[in-house]
């Protein structure tokens, strides 16, 4: 890992729990990062996307994280894993925003 990379992701407030396979509720827990997303204008900006599902940013090159628990907070107690497990594997940015 280089110099100053962090990988210490923490999830913002109450976690709660989500579905398990066999449908029982389950701890949110940070297992690994499935996708980084750069900005492709700011050189410090970073998206990570989770898994359990979560998008992280990072605003000074990866040395820290923060979660953007506005993804979770949408229904994330209803969601389950599918089969390779609950990860956030795909951050698409718009490009006219910023």
């Amino acid at each position: 890992m280089p110099s100053g990379v962090s990988n210490k992701f923490v999830y913002e407030g109450k976690t709660g729990t989500h579905m398990w396979y066999d449908g029982t509720p389950h701890p949110w827990e940070f297992k690994r990062v499935w996708h980084l997303e750069p900005s492709p204008s700011d050189i410090d900006l970073v998206y990570a996307g989770a898994e359990d599902a979560a998008i992280f940013r990072s605003t000074d090159g990866a040395v820290t994280w923060q979660e953007l628990p506005g993804l979770r907070d949408q229904r994330g107690a209803e969601w389950a894993p599918g089969a390779g497990g609950l990860g956030l594997h795909t951050i698409l940015r718009d490009p006219s925003n910023p």
